[in-house]
């Protein structure tokens, strides 16, 4: 009787020991903790944008429409170190700027002219700079002999610092040069002679 009664004992104590399921009946286990997390993060709609220093080009001339006489007259591209054209004053460069030749004009007067007649330092949005932009010159005579063009200038010459002497002199004589084809040119402002002008600035 007594060996009965200690295997129920032991029938019970192993029952209530097994886990009970919420199938069998059982009360429901608390579910486990759900562990924190965060929402997910949409993709920014803002795009990024990455700011970039475009590399230096050097635009093409416009076409050249031979059926229409052509003339230039130089200016300067600043700190340019002559990369974009003949190197100049304090690491620049010549740059030329093509003009139309109206019908019956000769090339040097009209190229001449629309350098002299320049007024701003800068020639419009080319950043391009007009050392000759300060002074008051006029065309006193210009006459082609041989293969040198001889220009007389009367006014009044100004500089904006000791680079703009080269910077002058190299924009006046590129630009009888090439409208005018000579090999050499020899310019005098009030009867003195550029270069002299030139040295003493």
């Amino acid at each position: 009787m007594r060996a009965r009664l200690l295997l129920a004992i032991s029938i019970l104590m192993l029952a209530a020991c097994q886990p009970v399921s919420p199938a069998d009946g059982g009360p429901a286990l608390p579910p486990a903790a759900a562990s924190p997390t965060r929402p997910p993060v949409e993709p920014s709609r803002t795009p990024a944008f990455i700011t970039q220093t475009p590399a230096p080009t050097t635009e093409p001339p416009p076409p050249v429409d031979p059926s229409i006489p052509q003339a230039a007259f130089y200016l300067v591209a600043l700190e340019d170190n002559g990369l974009s054209g003949t190197l100049v004053g304090c690491g620049d460069s010549l740059i030329p700027v093509l003009v139309s030749v109206p019908e019956g004009e000769r090339p040097t007067p009209t190229a001449l002219a629309a350098l002299l007649d320049l007024s701003d330092p800068y020639y419009g949005e080319s950043g391009l700079y007009n050392a000759l932009a300060q002074s008051s010159l006029q065309v006193d005579s210009l006459d082609v002999d041989g293969g040198t063009v001889y220009l007389r200038l009367i006014g009044q010459l100004v500089l904006g610092g000791v680079c703009d002497a080269p910077r002058v002199q190299g924009q006046l004589e590129s630009t009888l040069l090439y409208a005018s084809g000579a090999e050499r040119a020899e310019i005098t402002v009030n009867g003195v002679p550029l270069a002299d002008l030139l040295s003493g600035q």
